[in-house]
């Protein structure tokens, strides 16, 4: 909330205030957290659109609650069946469907924190297109990640956060790895197994 950090959160270069996290989501912010906050006795397609459900003459429309959330899930590349309970589904499937819900928000800035730690190879690949694909349609993304090929493959600008505080911001076609892990580590790339002279001249490891 507002008040609680230090700084200022600013959008269309105008100070932000949010009192909650629905009036962050009010002003076009979505967030996927690396800890799932779904609920896995409910339906996938009411996860999905939890707080939006669609209704006809005030009750739940199901047919097009299930044509939503299929659509939503394509949108990830995850093709199951909406109506499913959510605990059915195994722990890299959820995390698809927590980035769906996010993006049935229709998010302007979209917050991903370590989105990739539970899936396969193939669903971070799927992962990064729609990331693309969102940055093409103007939507801003935060990707906060320790993979770098996942952060040169997708970044426009990357910065180093070490200890709490800012290290430095580079633009990601003119940097390169080690200039990263420096910022990280707080020192070049080539000090990081420091050598020293054991008996002998043997080098040693510290």
């Amino acid at each position: 909330p507002h008040g609680s950090y230090e700084g200022e959160i600013r959008i269309d270069g105008q100070v932000a205030r949010f009192g909650s996290a629905r009036d962050a989501e009010a002003a076009g912010i979505a967030v996927i957290h690396q800890e799932l906050a779904l609920f896995p006795g409910m339906s996938v397609a009411e996860n999905l659109l939890l707080g939006q459900l669609p209704t006809r003459l005030g009750l739940v429309d199901p047919m097009a609650l299930l044509v939503r959330a299929r659509q939503l899930l394509e949108d990830v590349g995850l093709r199951i069946d909406p109506s499913l309970p959510l605990g059915e589904l195994g722990v890299a499937q959820q995390q698809l469907v927590e980035i769906a819900r996010s993006l049935a928000r229709r998010p302007r800035i979209l917050v991903l924190d370590e989105p990739t730690a539970a899936l396969s190879s193939q669903e971070v690949d799927t992962l990064l297109a729609l990331v693309r694909r969102l940055r093409a349609q103007g939507v801003a993304c935060i990707y906060i990640s320790h993979k770098l090929d996942e952060v040169f493959a997708i970044a426009d600008r990357i910065t180093v956060l070490r200890d709490g505080t800012a290290q430095g911001t580079l633009a990601a076609r003119e940097t390169r790895p080690a200039a990263l892990i420096a910022l990280m580590v707080g020192r070049p790339l080539g000090d990081l197994y420091p050598r020293r002279q054991g008996r002998r001249g043997a080098a040693l490891l510290e």
